[in-house]
Protein backbone atom coordinates (compact mmCIF):
# COMPACT_ATOMS: atom_id res chain seq x y z
CA UNK A 1 0.00 0.00 0.00
CA UNK A 2 1.42 3.86 -0.71
CA UNK A 3 1.34 6.01 2.01
CA UNK A 4 2.77 9.83 1.72
CA UNK A 5 6.61 9.82 3.33
CA UNK A 6 5.11 12.78 5.66
CA UNK A 7 2.08 10.57 7.14
CA UNK A 8 4.70 7.97 8.38
CA UNK A 9 7.20 10.54 9.20
CA UNK A 10 4.34 11.93 11.14
CA UNK A 11 3.73 8.72 12.40
CA UNK A 12 7.10 7.62 13.66
CA UNK A 13 7.30 10.92 15.44
CA UNK A 14 3.98 10.67 17.28
CA UNK A 15 5.94 7.18 18.88
CA UNK A 16 8.80 8.89 19.58
CA UNK A 17 10.81 6.42 17.11
CA UNK A 18 13.94 7.81 17.05
CA UNK A 19 14.97 8.96 13.04
CA UNK A 20 18.46 7.74 13.48
CA UNK A 21 16.92 4.19 13.60
CA UNK A 22 15.43 4.25 10.19
CA UNK A 23 15.59 4.63 6.38
CA UNK A 24 12.22 5.28 4.19
CA UNK A 25 12.59 3.03 1.08
CA UNK A 26 10.04 4.55 -1.78
CA UNK A 27 9.03 1.81 -4.20
CA UNK A 28 8.22 -1.58 -4.59
CA UNK A 29 10.50 -3.98 -3.09
CA UNK A 30 11.81 -5.24 -6.13
CA UNK A 31 12.93 -1.90 -7.40
CA UNK A 32 14.17 -0.95 -3.80
CA UNK A 33 16.73 -4.41 -3.95
CA UNK A 34 17.46 -3.36 -7.57
CA UNK A 35 18.50 0.08 -6.69
CA UNK A 36 20.80 -1.81 -3.27
CA UNK A 37 20.73 1.93 -1.90
CA UNK A 38 21.45 2.10 2.01
CA UNK A 39 19.87 -1.50 2.65
CA UNK A 40 20.83 -2.77 6.10
CA UNK A 41 23.39 -4.87 6.33
CA UNK A 42 22.15 -6.79 9.17
CA UNK A 43 18.75 -7.08 10.50
CA UNK A 44 17.98 -8.38 14.02
CA UNK A 45 13.68 -7.76 13.37
CA UNK A 46 11.49 -7.24 10.63
CA UNK A 47 7.59 -7.16 9.94
CA UNK A 48 7.20 -8.37 6.24
CA UNK A 49 3.59 -6.81 5.65
CA UNK A 50 3.47 -7.31 1.51
CA UNK A 51 0.20 -9.54 1.25
CA UNK A 52 1.33 -11.04 -2.03
CA UNK A 53 3.67 -14.00 -2.75
CA UNK A 54 6.38 -12.52 -5.05
CA UNK A 55 6.97 -9.29 -3.07
CA UNK A 56 7.19 -11.61 -0.01
CA UNK A 57 9.56 -14.15 -1.66
CA UNK A 58 11.84 -11.13 -2.34
CA UNK A 59 11.94 -9.70 1.26
CA UNK A 60 12.40 -13.36 2.79
CA UNK A 61 15.18 -14.00 0.36
CA UNK A 62 17.05 -10.78 1.01
CA UNK A 63 16.46 -11.53 5.00
CA UNK A 64 18.00 -14.23 4.83
CA UNK A 65 21.44 -13.12 3.49
CA UNK A 66 21.50 -10.13 6.69
CA UNK A 67 19.80 -11.91 9.50
CA UNK A 68 21.72 -14.22 11.77
CA UNK A 69 20.79 -16.71 14.92
CA UNK A 70 18.10 -15.25 16.92
CA UNK A 71 16.67 -12.84 14.24
CA UNK A 72 12.88 -12.75 14.12
CA UNK A 73 10.98 -12.35 10.88
CA UNK A 74 7.39 -11.79 11.23
CA UNK A 75 4.97 -12.26 8.20
CA UNK A 76 1.71 -10.74 8.46
CA UNK A 77 -1.58 -12.30 6.93
CA UNK A 78 -0.21 -15.95 7.01
CA UNK A 79 -3.42 -17.82 5.68
CA UNK A 80 -5.49 -14.97 5.59
CA UNK A 81 -7.27 -13.51 2.57
CA UNK A 82 -5.12 -15.08 0.18
CA UNK A 83 -2.83 -18.17 -0.80
CA UNK A 84 -0.05 -16.10 -1.69
CA UNK A 85 1.71 -15.33 1.62
CA UNK A 86 1.55 -19.09 2.87
CA UNK A 87 2.88 -20.63 0.18
CA UNK A 88 5.59 -18.58 0.28
CA UNK A 89 6.42 -18.44 3.65
CA UNK A 90 6.04 -22.64 3.50
CA UNK A 91 8.09 -22.66 0.07
CA UNK A 92 10.93 -20.42 1.72
CA UNK A 93 10.64 -22.57 5.12
CA UNK A 94 11.19 -25.34 3.70
CA UNK A 95 13.62 -24.84 1.01
CA UNK A 96 15.76 -23.25 4.04
CA UNK A 97 15.63 -26.63 6.40
CA UNK A 98 15.91 -29.19 3.80
CA UNK A 99 19.51 -29.97 5.12
CA UNK A 100 19.15 -27.90 8.55
CA UNK A 101 17.29 -26.65 10.09
CA UNK A 102 17.61 -22.71 9.60
CA UNK A 103 14.27 -21.66 10.89
CA UNK A 104 11.55 -22.73 13.47
CA UNK A 105 7.93 -21.19 12.56
CA UNK A 106 5.20 -20.84 15.29
CA UNK A 107 1.96 -19.83 13.84
CA UNK A 108 -0.37 -17.96 16.80
CA UNK A 109 -3.41 -18.86 17.62
CA UNK A 110 -5.53 -16.98 14.95
CA UNK A 111 -7.29 -14.38 17.97
CA UNK A 112 -4.23 -13.01 18.26
CA UNK A 113 -4.48 -12.18 14.37
CA UNK A 114 -2.79 -13.56 11.31
CA UNK A 115 1.32 -14.05 11.01
CA UNK A 116 3.92 -16.34 10.86
CA UNK A 117 6.86 -15.95 13.55
CA UNK A 118 10.18 -17.02 11.74
CA UNK A 119 12.66 -17.30 13.88
CA UNK A 120 16.39 -17.67 12.67
CA UNK A 121 18.27 -20.64 14.41
CA UNK A 122 21.45 -21.16 12.40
Amino acid sequence: MASPENVVISRLKAITFPSDRYIIHKGFIDQVMDRDENLPVKVSFAYVDFDLYEPIKTALNYLHTVTVKGSIIIVDDYDYFSTGCKLCVDEFVADKNSINKVYDVVIPDESFGHFAILTRQS
